[in-house]
């Protein structure tokens, strides 16, 4: 939602944002905590959608209406669960990168080892066998390279993300603010009690799901230097792997251009 070098170029700006956008995240949340009731689970939605469904009390028209906000809740549920499920892994991420960006410090400051994957092979070989080490390592190449894109990728969106996280901080709290007003309406003026019940459901999903939202861009915010940190350290030993094994792995094509060379001028 990934070596402490300097970011100082763009730091001041980007914290004076994120500075005004957490005091209006943490405003939010603490508004919307207060005498907020208990969630309903995603299996007590589907539940309640189901009893709906299943039962004869209500006229055709009232029961499409109150499945349209089960759906609308049982979809906020879903998005929440997720936000929820990378949240804990931003957490663990941040917990962790202290330590792992001490560790990549250190493999950086190492000489770099020559990688020659032709000592895997015997001193006699055959062409064969060269070709099946050529492709086992092209693959292993390829699996670095995306291991260098994502990083890469991933860097790219932090150095970028202050405005994006920014506006997306403020429509959501928009939103939450939006909603917290619906809720006290209710319920509207000669409203059946069953879509009443089913759209304080879905407003209060789509609540959870608003702040569910900014407890991620929270993070995010407070430990975007950190990140920043992490993802670059990731991207220079990816780069530095990727080098190492690409000497390696040109070692080995000419190896094999040559064998095949060789057997061709047996076969002559």
């Amino acid at each position: 939602m990934p070596y402490m070098l300097s970011i100082k170029n763009y730091i001041p700006l980007f914290f004076l944002a994120l500075l005004l956008f957490a005091c209006t995240i943490n405003s939010a949340t603490a508004k919307s905590a207060v005498s907020a009731p208990l969630q309903s689970t995603l299996k007590q939605l589907q539940a309640k959608q189901a009893a709906i469904e299943a039962g004869t009390t209500l006229d055709d028209n009232t029961k499409t209406k109150v499945i349209e906000l089960y759906d609308q809740a049982i979809a906020s549920r879903e998005q929440t669960n997720e936000i929820y499920t990378k949240l804990a892994q931003l957490k663990s991420l941040i917990a962790t990168a202290p330590k792992r960006i001490k560790k990549i410090q250190k493999l950086m400051a190492k000489p770099l080892k020559p990688y020659n994957p032709l000592k895997k092979l015997p001193r006699s070989t055959n062409i064969e066998r060269i070709e099946s080490l050529l492709r086992q390592e092209e693959e292993a190449f390829d699996a670095i390279r995306e291991v260098l894109k994502k990083h890469t990728d991933n860097l790219t969106w932090l150095m970028n993300i202050a405005t994006t996280l920014s506006q997306e901080s403020a429509n959501s709290t928009r939103k939450l603010e939006q909603i917290e007003s619906d809720l006290k309406t209710l319920p509207p003026p000669d409203e059946a009690s069953a879509i009443t019940n089913a759209r304080k459901e879905a407003l209060l999903t789509r609540k959870y799901l608003r702040e569910a939202e900014l407890s991620l861009y929270k993070q995010q915010l407070n430990n975007h230097e950190l990140l920043t940190s992490l993802s670059m350290a990731e991207r220079d030993l990816a780069a530095r792997e990727e080098s190492r094994r690409l000497a390696g792995l040109e070692a080995l094509r000419s190896a094999s251009q040559k064998q095949r060379e060789a057997t061709a001028t047996k076969a002559k």
